[in-house]
């Protein structure tokens, strides 16, 4: 059957099996012999060698099918090595007759190169082991050549004999692969038994190895050159335990430094000389990884340390592993190497204070309110408490004893209230917060990171029902010439409050113009808005906008502090329109100002007057020409004796004798009055005359109207108006 010869592939000079199979075609198997003949053909016609020549014996018939097999056969080395067909002929004898395959059969054959495995001399170790344990052996085999090799485990074995004592061990190969160049062998473990102490065991290999494909084997066999173990008493050694060295390990910060303690135990009564450990980690702390330990003293143990640098960041769980780093110890499996550190971000501490009952900063007076203390950490590490000084600067807020110096302990994530109760009178008060015992942090018990420490709370204590209180101070004139600019108005401002936290700026205030009937005036036409503004000692104070009936004025920087009074002037233009009246009034409500500063800064301060409906100022102006008969005119009409005189007012040219009289509508005189030039009101330009609504006998006159006339020097100039008398 073509393609059935087995192997494809053989060393030369090592004997391997041969294997093919045959068709019978029908045939029984009831011959007396076979016969095989299978050459190396270089080509049709030269044979290169004969592979096998000589009777077979079939191992199994099954199918129509003769399987041969077992059939040693060795190529002679001197044969060239390459790639060959094989050529085959086949025949069985039975009855003296001869039956021969129809036609020889053929396959391929390749003839490898063999290569060579050589021992690394010296290279074997231990040299030394102990008696009554386990022990490994390597030593160093090199490869010829450029191409790997597999070895065959089953046939591969180290041994150790000495006296009555022999025993073998596998090898530990990885992939059971040998790669050229220098290769490290291991053994398994071998027991070395306790009577062995003191002697000397001889060593030698044994590999079988061989290329992919193979059928047969190469052989490498080494004594060692010689080289043999010694049994003795080794110290044996064990890591027993592994302990992280921190103030609060296993909670370590991020960076923090600090030991991983290894404790080695010589489990021997033999001295242990200098050997290393090795220090491992699955996380991203630093150390230098190897400590020496120097001896071990037997039945002893030593203590190593690793100096480690925490990792940069958190990590919840880094697992360090102490292990003995020389090779070739005796040691047992350690009985605790592993240490576990949790890398935490640090304590980071903030203080935090809130004043609770103050609104604005600022506190009734009399009234209570609470201090929050508390101290927050945005770290992981955990911190000790702090110790707050809490001082009120010689003011009593009501503390117990009428301390003002309290010590509080505030724990971290904790709070703490102090509770406090403002002066009867207003001030303003400055309360000391200063931390004197600093949080610890736990994990290195070094002063936790912490920001500010020392904090002052200002605190405005003042009666919230503080106003400024409005009124008319004086109405120089209620007459006005048009196209003069004149003062108007005298407001008088007064700011009640004692304490310099309530001192009051003053913003705006918005007036209105209307007739005696209320009817709105347009603003635009009897003032001029650009000269008008509120002054004070002739400074303007105020910049002016109209709109409508409303006159706005706007203050620039204008404060009235704390129990002062100010009087300003409102100064105006009138415009050239004569006989006119307009009214101006001003209310409470349309007063704005604010505290000037500290902590009521800004707060909303309200106007109060002595009026019941908010009503500052409601005055009546008239516009009159310069002439004694376009100037008389009267301030209220009608008016009521019981509340106030008549005011009458009038403009004379030049000073000149005067005469004022009152009459009744039929001429009869009620009440006279003459002044002569120069006097009150005989003088050059504006006049006041009063009448407190009695005649000459001294007696109040009825209700009804009158005719009030004054007159110039012998009567050549005068002005008359009507005027209504009700009680």
């Amino acid at each position: 059957m073509p393609g059935s010869i087995e192997p494809d592939s053989v060393y030369t000079g090592i004997p391997f099996d041969l294997s093919f199979r045959v068709s019978l075609g029908g045939v029984q198997p009831l011959w007396d012999s076979a016969v095989l003949l299978l050459e190396l053909v270089a080509d049709p016609d030269s044979v290169v060698a004969v592979v096998y020549h000589g009777q077979v014996y079939h191992v199994n018939v099954a199918s129509d099918t003769a399987d041969y097999g077992g059939i040693v056969v060795t190529l002679p080395t001197s044969t060239t090595l390459g790639s060959y067909s094989q050529r085959a002929w086949y025949a069985v004898y039975r009855d003296g007759f001869r039956f021969e395959v129809e036609a020889p059969f053929s396959s391929g054959l390749t003839l490898l190169p063999t290569v060579a495995l050589s021992y690394s001399s010296g290279s074997l170790t231990p040299r030394v082991v102990a008696a009554g344990r386990e022990r490994y052996f390597q030593f160093g085999v090199f490869l010829e050549g450029s191409q790997s090799v597999m070895v065959a485990p089953a046939e591969s074995f180290l041994s150790l004999w000495s006296g009555d004592f022999s025993a073998t061990v596998g090898f530990q190969i990885p992939g059971n692969t040998l790669s050229p160049g220098l290769n490290q062998v291991s053994t398994k473990d071998v027991f070395v038994p306790l009577e062995l102490l003191g002697t000397s065991l001889q060593v030698s290999a044994s590999v079988s190895y061989y290329h992919p494909g193979a059928a047969n084997r190469l052989l490498f066999a080494t004594a060692f050159g010689g080289e043999t173990i010694q049994v003795e008493a080794l110290p044996l050694i064990q890591v027993v335990e592994a302990t992280v060295l921190a103030p609060n390990a296993p909670l370590v910060n991020t960076a923090q430094p600090f030991r991983i303690m290894s404790r080695v135990a010589n489990l021997s009564l033999t001295d242990m000389s200098e050997f290393q450990l090795r220090l491992v980690t699955d996380g991203a702390s630093s150390f230098d990884s190897i400590a020496v330990v120097d001896s071990i003293p037997g039945g002893d143990t030593a203590e190593v340390f690793f100096d480690v640098a925490a990792a940069n960041q958190p990590d919840p769980i880094e697992i360090f592993r102490v292990d003995i780093a020389t090779l070739g110890l005796n040691r047992l499996p350690p009985v605790d190497n592993i240490a576990l550190v949790t890398v935490q971000r640090p304590a980071e501490l903030s203080v935090s204070l809130i004043v609770r009952g103050a609104d604005q900063g600022y506190v009734d007076t009399g009234e209570g309110f609470d201090l929050l203390l508390s101290l927050l950490n945005t770290g992981e590490a955990g911190a000790t408490q702090g110790r707050f000084r809490i001082n009120t600067n010689g003011i009593d807020l009501g503390l117990p004893g009428g301390a003002t110096v309290v010590e509080e302990v505030v724990p971290v994530g904790a709070v703490r209230g102090l509770s406090f109760v403002a002066p009867s009178f207003d001030t303003v008060i400055t309360i000391d917060v200063d931390l004197i015992e600093r949080p610890i942090d736990l994990n290195t018990m070094s002063p936790a990171i912490i920001g500010d420490t020392a904090f002052e709370v200002p605190l405005a204590v003042t009666s919230l029902d503080v106003a400024l209180q409005m009124e008319v101070a004086d109405i120089p004139s209620n007459i006005v010439l048009p196209g003069e600019a004149r003062d108007l108005i005298v407001l008088r401002i007064i700011n009640p409050a004692t304490s310099s936290v309530s001192d009051i700026r003053l913003e705006s205030m918005r007036l209105r113009l209307h007739d005696r009937e209320g009817q709105p005036l347009p603003v635009r036409s009897i003032l001029e808005v650009g000269s008008t503004a509120f002054c004070d000692d002739g400074q303007r104070l105020t910049r002016a906008t109209a709109g409508g009936n409303h006159l706005n004025l706007f203050f620039e920087d204008f404060t009235i502090r704390a129990s002062d009074t100010a009087l300003l002037t409102l100064r105006t233009k009138v415009l050239s329109v004569a006989d006119v009246e307009f009214a101006i009034s001003l209310a409470a409500a349309d007063i704005v100002a604010s505290f000037a500063a500290g902590p009521l800064e800004g707060v909303p301060v309200g106007a109060s007057t002595s009026d019941p409906d908010g009503v500052v100022l409601g005055e009546v102006f008239t516009v009159v020409e310069p002439t004694l008969a376009g100037s008389f005119v009267v301030r209220t009409n009608p008016f009521s004796p019981i509340n106030e005189p008549a005011e009458f007012r009038y403009i004379l040219s030049a000073e000149d004798d005067v005469t004022f009289v009152i009459l009744t509508l039929t001429g009869d005189l009620v009440h006279r009055r003459d002044f002569r030039a120069g006097e009150s009101g005989a003088v050059a330009g504006e006049n006041v005359v009063f009448w407190d609504g009695r005649n000459d006998q001294g007696s109040l006159v009825l209700n009804g109207v009158y005719m009030a006339v004054v007159s110039i020097g012998s009567g050549r100039d005068r002005a008359t108006l009507k005027l209504a008398v009700m009680k």
